[in-house]
């Protein structure tokens, strides 16, 4: 999976080290839906995303074709192939934000999981103030669905998780 810019293949260990970025941060930790809410070192957010792994997430690996580095990460959680959809995660490194990166990541993802992978619906949430994400879900042409009100705590306050889905084709 891949366009000028980027590339996308499934996860591997080796990736850690550029990842980390997004997760030795709480100013990026703080709108990531994770259920161990800390700061990661290396070795610990390897054996996180390899827990992740086990417990049925698909990780995949956005690369950056200029360099050659992975610069964000996207999950795809509770793919559900009878019902045809699945939840989609996306994160990337505070380096390559404001590129545009994410909007082409999530596009080619999505691409493939209609075209590839038969599903008809994806699912993405928000953590309330995360505004950026909202803004790239609506860019990428998810529609806002609902709100779950105190759904998480950061910073010791309860904030919502605001809902968008994707379909293949729009439903009448």
């Amino acid at each position: 999976m891949n366009n000028q810019r980027i590339s996308i293949r499934p996860y591997c260990e080796k990736d850690c080290q550029d990842l980390l970025p997004s997760f030795s941060s709480w100013n990026e930790m703080k709108y990531l839906l994770i259920e161990d809410y800390r700061i990661y070192d290396e070795e610990s957010l390897a054996k996180d995303l390899s827990k992740w792994i086990e417990a049925g997430s698909q990780l995949y690996s956005v690369i950056s074709n200029a360099s050659q580095k992975v610069i964000g990460l996207l999950t795809l959680d509770d793919l559900d192939q009878r019902n045809r959809n699945c939840y989609l995660g996306i994160c990337i490194v505070p380096a390559a934000q404001g590129q545009g990166l994410a909007s082409e990541s999530i596009e080619i993802f999505c691409n493939f999981l209609f075209d590839q992978m038969g599903l008809e619906m994806i699912v993405a949430n928000t953590i309330e103030g995360n505004e950026a994400s909202a803004k790239l879900m609506e860019r990428c042409k998810f529609r806002f669905v609902g709100r779950l009100e105190r759904a998480v705590i950061r910073d010791g306050k309860f904030l919502a998780l605001n809902y968008y889905q994707r379909f293949r084709e729009e439903p009448l």
